[in-house]
């Protein structure tokens, strides 16, 4: 069976809210300022106890200190005051939806969930929809976020909870990173026996199939093998890059919607940043096509945003033991 199919007259090549208008970069100076910040910070600290605290303190967080700095434009970097992680889910997903353990953590930390449920425009049809439901999507996302910013949001989390966004997340990821199906899975997932494995991989070798000959355009991919949440991630990502807003991306749907919208703006990656590891294989493939290194060398999860909201907590204490550190420093001048 040949992988060639004809092109999808429905969705044109072309949506609107598929654009690089409007997308600029973020800050480089404030990276660079930071960057130069923290290795004196690390090297030249007022008195051992000083420097070896910092050090401890910065050394693996150094990264997403730099990228808050960019998104930002500023050095010392501010506070984060209101972050907020929106939730992607099709229709019917509700608060109730969202697991204890991941309300427990948003609740701890202060950060806000938002859930946006989507439906399809027809509950029997597996494709994601024509050029209209697509387009719709992607505004939807962009509303999401223009609501979250227009409110007072300084920084966004994008992650889904909707199971059925993995396999096509994945086989996204594959399309768009030059990934095989075994790349994706993996080897090393204890939970699944050998059957289920060669099963998942087919699945995904299919919907692969299924988009490959329209993986050169966004909107025709979503519409051929993507969903409606992932849709909306990847309107939601475009428009956060365009209100110069940083978003922590957390899990492989959000991943599929950054290569997505990778493609349309090659700038708007700078104002994403993967929280952590992740825990599926696919997640690792679709950061190194992107080029982006999480937040966080570690896995962290399952889901719903979990892993990049412990990642926030962690920018709020480094930010305000730096800041604590910086004040009581004779060489604060600096």
């Amino acid at each position: 069976m040949t992988d060639a199919q004809p092109p999808d007259e429905s969705v044109p090549a072309s949506v609107p809210a598929l654009s690089d208008i409007g997308i600029g970069g973020t800050d480089v100076a404030a990276r660079e300022h930071c960057e130069l910040s923290l290795q004196q910070r690390q090297g030249h600290g007022s008195n051992p106890g000083q420097q070896g605290r910092h050090h401890g303190l910065v050394g693996d967080l150094a990264p997403i200190l730099q990228w808050w700095a960019s998104t930002r434009a500023s050095w010392p970097a501010p506070a984060v005051n209101l972050p907020v992680c929106a939730l992607f889910g099709e229709q019917g997903i509700t608060p109730g939806s969202i697991s204890a353990e991941a309300g427990i953590i948003a609740a701890q930390t202060h950060i806000e969930q938002r859930i946006t449920s989507i439906a399809r425009p027809d509950d029997d049809d597996e494709r994601t929809g024509d050029a209209e439901s697509v387009t719709s999507w992607l505004l939807t996302g962009a509303e999401v976020a223009d609501r979250a910013i227009d409110a007072g949001a300084d920084l966004l989390i994008c992650a889904d909870i909707a199971d059925s966004d993995a396999l096509p997340a994945t086989a996204i990821i594959g399309l768009l990173s030059s990934s095989t199906p075994a790349e994706l899975m993996g080897f090393s997932d204890s939970t699944i026996t050998d059957e289920m494995w060669m099963a998942e991989c087919a699945n995904v070798r299919e919907l692969m199939r299924q988009g490959r000959a329209k993986r050169g355009d966004g909107a025709q991919l979503l519409a051929a093998i993507g969903t409606p949440s992932i849709a909306a991630m990847t309107g939601f990502l475009l428009q956060a890059a365009r209100r110069r807003t940083g978003v922590l991306l957390d899990g492989s749907a959000s991943l599929a919607a950054a290569l997505i919208a990778h493609r349309t703006a090659h700038r708007a990656k700078q104002w994403w940043l993967p929280g952590h590891l992740g825990t599926q294989p696919a997640q690792a493939q679709a950061m190194q096509r992107l080029g982006l290194e999480p937040a966080v060398p570690v896995r962290l999860g399952p889901g719903e945003g979990r892993g990049a909201i412990k990642v926030v907590a962690l920018l709020r204490t480094s930010l305000e033991a730096l800041r604590s550190g910086h004040d009581a420093s004779p060489d604060s001048a600096d």
